[in-house]
């Protein structure tokens, strides 16, 4: 804009310039015998084409200027959106409302790049992108920490209803904290996958159990299953002596 209008006052310095060496030769013109007469009409002449041009070159200066301000309102009113953007995102994150902060972020960053693209600022490209990396990143530590105390809760209840022999609702409780863990963690908690494996384990035990005394592995499972109650009755005892 500053370019422009220094064009446009320059031009119209040229434009009052002009006009009075036109004016000039007009009255030379007149006072002048026909042998010139033609020459002067034609410097004339020049002169009115160039005076035309530069009148061509400050409407299109004052176009580019009229783009120049439109952009800068549309710059500014992204910017504004941009901040409400933001702000919103920290009025959800210190609720807890974290998919609302996250989408609210990235409204915020679409509206600051749209600022930037109509009207590119340095100053303010950097601050939004340290904005919003520091926002992003207090998002993701703030639902982590809270990802982690609904994980370990869940793996308790896992644990309990494990040793209660309710494997099915085991398992559906470490598939709710292995979902929630991958929310904000890129590597598996290795002791939910431990755990859904024993799950699994006593799943698979507990599905299957009627064997046919025709079946080739009777013999061995019978023999097997007799040794595990052998065990388990010795261990009964032992814990009933106060052997642990």
């Amino acid at each position: 804009i500053p370019v422009y209008n220094s064009v446009i006052a320059s031009i119209d310095d040229q434009i009052l310039s002009l006009n009075e060496k036109s004016r000039l030769i007009t009255q030379s013109s007149e006072l002048s015998i026909d042998f010139y007469n033609t020459e002067l009409k034609t410097k004339n002449n020049s002169i009115q084409d160039l005076i035309t041009r530069l009148g061509q070159i400050k409407s299109q200066s004052n176009t580019h200027i009229a783009l120049a301000n439109e952009r800068i309102v549309l710059a500014e009113r992204a910017k504004n959106e941009a901040v409400l953007r933001y702000n919103q995102a920290l009025q959800a994150l210190n609720t807890n409302n974290f998919q609302s902060a996250r989408d609210n972020l990235q409204r915020s960053r679409t509206k600051y790049n749209e600022s930037l693209s109509f009207q590119e600022s340095k100053e303010l490209r950097e601050q939004s992108d340290t904005l919003l990396f520091d926002l992003g990143n207090s998002i993701s530590k703030s639902e982590n920490e809270v990802i982690v105390r609904e994980v370990r809760q869940l793996k308790t209840e896992a644990k309990n209803a494990y040793y209660q022999g309710n494997f099915e609702r085991a398992e559906n409780l470490l598939t709710q904290a292995q979902s929630r863990w991958a929310t904000t963690n890129v590597e598996p908690d290795t002791e939910i996958t431990n755990l859904l494996s024993l799950v699994g384990t006593a799943l698979s035990m507990k599905t299957g159990r009627v064997i046919s005394t025709s079946a080739p592995l009777y013999p061995e499972m019978s023999q097997i299953l007799s040794l595990a109650k052998q065990y388990f009755d010795q261990g009964k005892e032992l814990i009933a002596k106060g052997d642990r």
